[in-house]
């Protein structure tokens, strides 16, 4: 460690000690972790608290020498954290490692009081560690009775091991938080010009990271930022924001943006309409919480702005031009005053919505696990889980409705009934049925039908669903007579494709699967997927389970095809096929 040292002029010890010299309670932990609790244990020992730290540099081998000079004489009780459970151990690694060794060095008269050791555990289910867990860590240390084994960050109601924080809890309190909900991903570089704009200014620090959606289509990412006056130490997600900003109206309704958003923010949002006609858009829940958190709100259409800004010497996008021209005690710009007469700010003194509108079962759907993480609740408990490790499939239909400026339109009076462009959709969104007289239904206007050709007496209806169909064009040039066109679509009540629905499937005793015409009758068991738009492996896969329904196993790797199968909030199958997946790696030759 020490030529370590003088090679790179950065300085590690095995076992490094931060904070009060007579500390009386410390945790021992490693890697990021250590950072969060190291600014936790600052500001609470600025309050007269006696804590510590020690920092684990070198796990293996593991070294009770060096572990006894970084350990305080004045130390009562440690709190060893793990990030990982080991089901069937009394302990998990790092803890057992600290607890034999102080118990060895106690035995042996190298210490004269041994230390009340807990082990605990932190980040399970990819859960943020925040200076709010830290404190909780440290209330339990204090108790007489403290709890052993503990986990924090999550809610365990199955062996109420959890240990309660307090959310509302804060450290760097000086600090300008900001979060950007972005659909897909822009260029790095335009989006990484807004932060080195600010950093340039020798008064400002600056912190930015990104959570990265893993869907590859209708995906997010949301940009943390924080500015303040003095070095940045909080790897950890912002959530009690200044500042919102959201490309889509849908991340403060379905994606729970408000939540995140300190009282007296200012929230701007991407819009097309007015000001007015905005407002009284917004659910009767959004509005609440804009009222009650008295939230200042904006909207600009971005599609008005030009894509980038010159700001100094950096070129910005329009997006985060938007939050500096909010925010203009940063960066001073002649060209922010351009966008003086395009963020138009929103008269929200009254809530124009009071009844929310209401899907079949919500109330019911969104109390089940699933309807907890499409809401992106945190409140899931461990009992939430299934015992036996099973879920439920076909949830790729529960995803966000798509909003299409185009939509394909079915010309019934030039079609051949050919079936090539219902093939082709990987959405499985373009479907085909053929029904007796009874199922006709003549009383809506825009549901079609002509005679079938491969069966006597019987109609024919090619119909789409609109909440699904993400317009790739597939089934336009598959189809050769041109039969399928882009037309205006208005985000009119999807219910031709509900009525659709409810005709039964054809007999698949009575098909041809030899001809396309007849075999896109069957029904697919593979669709919604979320690869991306015209994805390419998904109509394979579609035509796989429309083929040979239960007795299709799957075997996949990696890449799109994982993301469709093994995410359980976007599992593309419709229960009946089977799916395994292996470690192999796909080879590019």
């Amino acid at each position: 460690m020490d030529i370590f040292s003088i090679l790179t002029g950065r300085r590690y010890r095995l076992f490094d000690y931060v904070g009060h010299p007579e500390a009386e309670h410390i945790i021992i932990t490693m890697a990021s972790s250590s950072e969060t609790v190291e600014e936790t244990i600052n500001y609470l020992n600025a309050k007269g608290e006696k804590y510590g730290l020690i920092k684990v540099r070198l796990f293996r081998p593991f070294s009770t020498k060096y572990l006894l000079k970084a350990l305080p004489s004045s130390c009562k009780s440690i709190a060893v954290l793990d990030r990982t459970k080991e089901p069937g151990s009394t302990a998990e690694p790092l803890c057992l490692d600290v607890a034999q060794s102080l118990f060895n060095a106690y035995q042996n008269n190298k210490i004269e009081t041994l230390p009340r050791i807990i082990g605990g555990r932190y980040g399970l289910s990819s859960k943020d560690f925040t200076p709010a867990m830290v404190n909780a860590i440290f209330n339990n240390l204090k108790q007489e009775q403290s709890k052993n084994n503990f986990t924090i960050g999550i809610i365990d109601d199955v062996t109420h091991l959890s240990l309660p924080y307090d959310k509302r809890f804060e450290i760097n309190k000086s600090a300008f938080q900001a979060l950007f909900f972005e659909e897909d991903s822009h260029l790095d570089q335009s989006l990484s010009s807004l932060e080195k704009t600010l950093g340039n200014s020798k008064f400002n620090y600056v912190q930015s990271f990104k959570e990265i959606d893993y869907k590859k289509s209708e995906s997010k990412q949301v940009k943390h930022m924080r500015i303040d006056s003095k070095p940045i130490k909080a790897p950890y997600l912002i959530t009690n924001a200044d500042f919102i900003a959201c490309q889509n109206v849908l991340f403060a309704d379905m994606d729970n943006a408000l939540n995140n958003i300190q009282s007296k923010g200012t929230l701007l949002i991407n819009s097309s309409l007015t000001s007015k006609i905005f407002w009284q858009s917004l659910s009767a829940n959004v509005q609440g919480a804009i009222i009650e958190k008295k939230v200042k709100l904006y909207i600009v259409n971005l599609k008005n702005l030009k894509t980038h800004y010159r700001i100094g010497e950096a070129s910005i996008s329009a997006f985060d031009t938007c939050f500096l021209y909010l925010n203009n005690g940063y960066v001073y710009s002649n060209n922010l005053a351009q966008l003086c007469t395009k963020i138009i700010s929103v008269n929200t003194s009254k809530q124009t919505n009071f009844n929310t509108i209401s899907i079949e079962n919500k109330s019911d759907f969104e109390s089940t696990l699933l309807g907890k993480l499409l809401r992106g609740n945190e409140e899931i408990l461990v009992g939430d889980l299934p015992i036996d490790g099973s879920y439920q499939t076909n949830t790729s239909i529960f995803n966000t409705t798509r909003t299409l400026k185009e939509k394909p339109d079915w010309n019934s009076e030039s079609c051949i009934q050919f079936g090539a462009f219902s093939m082709a959709c990987p959405q499985g969104a373009l479907r085909i049925k053929v029904y007796e007289n009874e199922y006709l239904d003549t009383k809506s206007i825009g549901f079609k039908s002509i005679a079938s050709k491969d069966f006597d007496l019987m109609n024919y209806t090619i119909q789409i669903n609109e909440d699904q169909c993400n317009a790739c064009n597939n089934c336009i040039e598959a189809c050769d007579v041109k039969t399928i066109k882009l037309k205006p679509h208005f985000n009119m009540e999807n219910s031709d494709w509900k009525y659709f629905k409810s005709i039964p499937e054809f007999d698949r005793t009575k098909i041809d699967i030899t001809k396309i015409s007849q075999q896109q009758l069957q029904e697919p068991l593979f669709k919604y997927s979320t690869g991306d738009d015209g994805c390419g492996e998904a109509p394979y896969l579609k035509l796989l389970s429309q083929l040979f329904g239960d007795r299709l196993l799957v075997a996949n790797a990696t890449g799109a095809s994982s993301i469709f199968f093994w995410d359980f909030t976007n599992d593309s199958l419709v229960e009946k096929p089977r799916r395994k997946r292996s470690c192999m790696v796909k080879l590019v030759i």
